[in-house]
C-alpha cells in the first residue's frame, strides 16, 4: 500500500511538471524548420509604437534562427486561438489578448502600477506570450526587454519596472468595446436625418419639374398672351409691255 501511494505522488509530480508553462525554452521550443511556430499580433487599432515593438521582435527572431521571418506579423482580426501567439498590448488594445488573459475588467487590471508584464500561457496545446503595459509606451519597454533577454528568459511571468506614463481609460470595456459601435450607430442616424431634413426642404418648384417633362421650360411671365402673326406683303412687278404701254400713255396726259 506504501509503494502504492508512493507511485501514485511521483505520476502526479511528473504531470504538474509536464504542463508547467514555462518560457526558459523559448524561443527554441517555437522554431520549426527555420521558421517561428506562430504569429506575433497587434490589434486591429493598435498604437504605432506597438506595430514598431512588432517588427523589432520579428527582426529578433529572425536573427536568432538566421533567416527572414516573413509573414509572421498579424492583426488579431486575422489570427485564432488555434496558433501560438506573441500578443503586443494589453486586452483594452488587442482582441485575442482579453481571451487569453481571460477578459480582465477594467481591461488593464490585470497590471500592476507601474509595471508592464511579459506573460507566458499555455491552453489546448497553444501556447500564447503576453506581452502588455498599460500604456503603448509602457508595452514598448516590455518588448524591449523581451527582445534583450529573448533567450535568458524564466518562469510563466515576468513583472518589468516601466517609467512609461499611464493614461487612464475613458470605458472599463475591452478590445471592440459595443459602446463605440454604439456611437457609430449614433452619429449614422443623425447623418441621415440632416439628409433627409434637407431633402424636404427644396423649392417645391424643383419637385413640379422632376414629376413632369425635363425637357420642358417653364414660360415666362405674360407669354400666356396670343402672338399675332407677322403680315405678308406681296409685290406684283408689271411686265415689260404694260411698262411701255403706261409710258406711251404719259405722253399724252
Amino acid at each position: 500500500m506504501k509503494k502504492l501511494t508512493t507511485f501514485a505522488t511521483l505520476l502526479l509530480l511528473l504531470s504538474i511538471t509536464a504542463y508547467a508553462a514555462d518560457l526558459e525554452n523559448f524561443p527554441e521550443n517555437w522554431i520549426k524548420n527555420d521558421r517561428l511556430d506562430g504569429y506575433i499580433v497587434v490589434g486591429k487599432e493598435a498604437d504605432s509604437l506597438d506595430v514598431i515593438s512588432q517588427s523589432r521582435i520579428g527582426l529578433a527572431i529572425a536573427g536568432y534562427v538566421g533567416a527572414p521571418q516573413l509573414g509572421i506579423s498579424k492583426l488579431d482580426v486575422d489570427v485564432s486561438l488555434d496558433n501560438n501567439l506573441i500578443l503586443i498590448g494589453n486586452a483594452c488594445d488587442n482582441h485575442i489578448a482579453k481571451f487569453v488573459l481571460d477578459t480582465p475588467d477594467p481591461c488593464d487590471s490585470n497590471i500592476p502600477e507601474g509595471k508592464a508584464i511579459i506573460e507566458y500561457i499555455e491552453d489546448q496545446g497553444n501556447a500564447y506570450i503576453v506581452i502588455a503595459g498599460r500604456s503603448s509606451e509602457a508595452t514598448k519597454e516590455a518588448a524591449d526587454y523581451f527582445i534583450e533577454h529573448l533567450t535568458k528568459l524564466r518562469g510563466s511571468k515576468i513583472a518589468i519596472d516601466v517609467d512609461a506614463p499611464e493614461i487612464p481609460r475613458e470605458n472599463t470595456g475591452t478590445a471592440g468595446n459595443d459602446d463605440d459601435e454604439a456611437n457609430g450607430e449614433k452619429e449614422e442616424t443623425e447623418e441621415q436625418s440632416s439628409k433627409e431634413a434637407t431633402k424636404e426642404q427644396k423649392p417645391a418648384t424643383d419637385e413640379g419639374l422632376r414629376a413632369g417633362n425635363n425637357n420642358e421650360q417653364p414660360s415666362p411671365q405674360g407669354s400666356s398672351e396670343p402672338k399675332e402673326e407677322p403680315k405678308v406683303v406681296v409685290v406684283q412687278e408689271k411686265g415689260f409691255i404694260q411698262k411701255i404701254l403706261d409710258w406711251f400713255g404719259g405722253l399724252f396726259s
